[in-house]
């Protein structure tokens, strides 16, 4: 039988979309490497169950699947 765990995290005070290379994400967002150009950064994303969820501007869809699993985040509006 296989056995699960969760571990609580303490959230930070990094918004969405901000860097969180120097504090953790606040509630509600993981701290994930984006990369425009070669050079990742990395940045917080809002964790999201449908489109309602984002609040990362005006057309924020919740579309990125993170790797194997199917938890997704929002897009932010730039």
């Amino acid at each position: 039988m296989l056995a699960l765990s969760l571990v609580a995290l303490v959230a930070g005070t990094s918004a969405e979309g901000e860097r969180c290379d120097m504090d953790l994400c606040s509630a509600g967002n993981t701290c994930v490497s984006v990369s425009s150009t070669a050079t990742e950064v990395p940045m917080c994303k809002r964790f999201c169950n449908g489109d309602g969820n984002c609040t990362g501007g005006a057309g924020s869809l919740c579309i990125i699947t993170l790797g194997m699993t199917t938890q997704q985040i929002c897009t932010t509006n730039c």
